[in-house]
């Protein structure tokens, strides 16, 4: 009793103190129980200041996937009474957060398309990336933030693709189809370095109009996945630590060698991207039908600067290389799903025949089994099962649930590609004949949010991928003339035993992700299949030797060019290559200047530094193909000595 006393003396005495601190109290009460943070969308409890950026490091969408069914049921505490009938069915919408940042996963197909697509104005920007913004110049589109940049190039790809001809384009693709099947069935061990090949050389000559590519070992082939590697390393989460701190990007490059290298990339991927849009610049009206040419036609009207310019044929060639990732996961279903290839394989007998090869002039849109296999492809084990997140650029509220100004928006691509609501029980499993009318045998009617494609791996709102239309018949042109070719059987061991094959793993580079290396094997279906292979190869090859080839095919070839890899691959070699490049009048050949250092490893980079553009046809009008011998031999000689002027620079470290 007397304590009580005692204290409430105390309080009376220090009453302005405490009743300070009682209305303090009731203010933070009342603030916290309105604020809306109070509706963030259930999720995991993460630790201090790193949140839950642990546990998505690894096959996040399979991490993802446990949290709906363990956060499922949860639900907004104290949502708004008018949504309390309307708040999202359990698990379809997600928040947790990872090193400070609001990370919200969408889950399903309803949600995703509501947020994504009927919001887009407020949900289509990319979350920063600060090396991959330094390695592209903020120019490379697929990574870009919502600016007035990204709406110039997007406008720019957008109208290249209409005015593009596309029975130009199907008979590149159908032309990399015969080759890849013919490689294939020449060397079946060799399968996936025949799909780079075949998917490279066809995206090039799209964009930028170049002839095929000879094999998998081309220079130009071989910097491409270079600089795709190290794309997709620098958008791994927490690959540097300046995607935790931005920040760090101000650091003065003199004490920052990570920035060096970075800076030091961006000038020669910038070299060799516009070496290869020269090239396409200078072969004009004989280099065929490709976007470049629409790039340039309105670069004006667009107000794209040259670098933009460059960099937006960039980013078509490089988010081009998923394809690949697509067949890789293909060919893996052929070989665990043979009743599936079989079925594929009746249909092109029955509809095709043996005597002539599939094409798109006589059998596109007649073969629905291909059809539902290309979307099957891309839904089964779709090469990016959580897409590149979207960024909310407002405050958003969603049937309850509050989104914060600035979360990363993530589409859940796997669990809305594997649906059982959508896709039947089961979903986990390969099987193109979901797609069809078991009555008709036709493809059936789609759900409207997936854009009639069946599956949401080519993204959602202003962000969906603008090739999805050349990316599918290029998959269904591949796939017909493979299937039609060979049977795909798994690779038998020393012991008589298939090979294992490990169906459920994945390498996860940071964008694509692709099967577990895997052995098959291929086999001719038919005796007259390689022939007609072989013949149909012929006669592409005739029409490749006869259209006008720029210089640079010719000069790759040229025995200077391996020694000089073979120099520049030498211990303790540092090449000064050039970035800074211009024009001899006469010769039309690059000058060099050494104004940066780089590795021995960028020995790509200066061979393609050395890549000449076609110069004009001669003063009789014909080729430079068709110009005397000598004058062409004298041109390489002077290209040689060019080459070593710039191997001049080379010393020993």
């Amino acid at each position: 009793m007397q304590f009580a006393d005692a204290f409430l003396r105390l309080l009376w005495a220090y009453r302005s103190i405490t009743a300070l601190a009682v209305v303090s109290v009731f203010l933070l009460v009342f603030t916290y129980a309105r604020s809306p943070r109070r509706r963030l969308p259930p999720g995991p409890r993460g630790l201090p200041l790193l949140g839950n950026a642990l546990d998505v490091l690894k096959d996040p969408w399979l991490t993802f996937g446990g949290w709906m069914k363990t956060y499922g049921m949860l639900v907004p505490r104290f949502p708004p009474l008018a949504n309390r009938l309307t708040r999202p069915k359990s698990g379809t919408i997600m928040h947790f957060t990872a090193a400070g940042s609001d990370v919200v996963i969408l889950n399903d197909l309803k949600t995703s398309f509501d947020i994504l697509d009927r919001r887009a104005a407020v949900t289509a920007d990319r979350p920063g990336n600060v090396i991959i913004d330094m390695m592209t110049g903020s120019c490379f589109v697929p990574f870009q933030s919502q600016n007035a940049m990204w709406l110039r190039m997007r406008k720019a790809s957008h109208t290249a693709l209409r005015s593009i001809s596309f029975p130009d384009i199907r008979l590149v693709q159908q032309k990399e189809a015969t080759l890849l099947a013919a490689d294939m069935l020449k060397d079946p061990r060799d399968w996936l370095s025949h799909l780079h090949r075949a998917v490279s050389s066809a995206n090039m000559n799209l964009v930028y109009g170049t002839p095929s590519l000879a094999s998998a070992s081309d220079l130009k082939l071989v910097w491409l996945e270079d600089f795709v590697a190290r794309l997709t390393k620098a958008a791994l989460p927490g690959a540097h630590l300046s995607q935790v701190f931005p920040w760090l990007r101000h650091v003065p490059s003199k004490f920052a060698p990570w920035k060096r290298r970075v800076e030091d990339s961006f000038a020669a991927d910038s070299a060799i991207f516009g070496s290869w849009f020269e090239e396409a610049r200078l072969r004009g009206v004989n280099g065929g039908n490709c976007l470049v040419k629409s790039f340039i036609k309105d670069q004006s009207r667009c107000n794209l600067s040259d670098t933009e310019i460059n960099w937006l044929a960039a980013s078509v060639i490089a988010g081009a290389k998923s394809i690949t990732g697509v067949l890789e996961w293909w060919m893996l279903a052929m070989v665990v799903y043979p009743e599936v290839q079989q079925l594929a394989q009746e249909e092109l007998d029955r509809v095709v025949g043996r005597e002539a090869m599939p094409n798109f002039a006589d059998h596109y849109g007649k073969l629905p089994y291909i059809q539902a296999m290309v979307k099957e492809s891309l839904r089964w084990r779709p090469v990016d099962p959580i897409g590149l997140p979207h960024q909310s650029s407002e405050d958003i509220w969603y049937e309850g649930c509050f989104i914060p100004k600035g979360s990363l928006l993530i589409p859940n691509v796997w669990a809305m590609n594997r649906d059982p609501h959508t896709y039947g029980p089961d979903a986990h499993h390969f099987n193109p004949a979901r797609f069809l009318d078991p009555k008709t045998g036709q493809i059936k009617p789609l759900a409207a949010e997936t854009k009639e494609q069946g599956h949401v791996t080519f993204g959602f709102g202003r962000r969906l991928c603008v090739g999805r239309q050349i990316a599918n018949e290029d998959l269904f042109i591949t796939i017909a003339t493979v299937l039609w070719a060979m049977k795909i059987e798994p690779e038998v061991g020393y012991d008589g035993l298939n090979v294992p094959i490990d169906v459920d793993g994945c390498v996860d580079d940071g964008v694509v992700v692709r099967p577990v290396p895997f052995e098959c094997t291929t086999k001719s279906r038919f005796p007259e299949a390689f022939k007609t292979l072989q013949a149909a190869e012929n006669y592409s090859t005739f029409h490749s030797l006869a259209m006008p080839e720029p210089w640079d095919d010719q000069i790759a070839h040229f025995q200077g060019i391996p020694w000089c890899a073979k120099v520049l691959s030498e211990p303790g070699i540092i090449a000064r290559p050039l970035v800074s490049r211009e024009f001899d009048p006469d010769n039309r050949i690059f000058e060099f200047w050494g104004s940066t250092l780089f590795s021995a490893a960028t020995v790509p980079f200066f061979i393609g530094c050395f890549h000449m553009p076609s110069p004009p046809p001669g003063a009789d009008g014909n080729p430079p193909d068709s110009r005397p011998l000598d004058e062409l031999y004298m041109t390489k000689v002077r290209c040689f000595l060019t080459l070593g002027h710039g191997l001049s620079t080379l010393k020993k470290e």
